[in-house]
């Protein structure tokens, strides 16, 4: 594998990951309240509703998770600029390598 798509896997992982890391908050509590992978079971309803009601009242109640969510969002949108910043060392760095070996580039 060549070095540029090696370090574009590692970018598109990493923005992946800042993505998730943003909406953390509500994420995380969803997934801590529905357990339930199916669908249709009446289980998962009554589970999504109870995550709903509660994401609801952290919200809207008492403003918990708008004000986490507005911080993880800071954080992840600073790391992120960070890694735009380091795109133009890393990514010519990468380039250069894949000149420099012999079978680097396959297609």
């Amino acid at each position: 594998m060549s070095q540029l798509s090696n370090i574009s896997e590692k970018y598109i992982n990493f923005y992946t990951k800042c993505g998730l890391f943003a909406v953390s908050p509500y994420y995380l509590l969803i997934k801590g309240i529905v357990k339930e992978t199916d669908l249709q079971s009446p289980q998962f309803i009554k589970e999504a509703l109870t995550a709903s009601v509660v994401c609801s009242l952290l919200s809207f109640i008492v403003p918990v998770l708008p004000l986490l969510t507005s911080l993880t969002m800071t954080l992840a949108s600073f790391v992120a600029t960070v890694a735009v910043m380091t795109m133009f060392i890393s990514y010519p760095i990468a380039l250069i390598q894949d000149c420099v070996e012999p079978n680097a580039l396959t297609l």
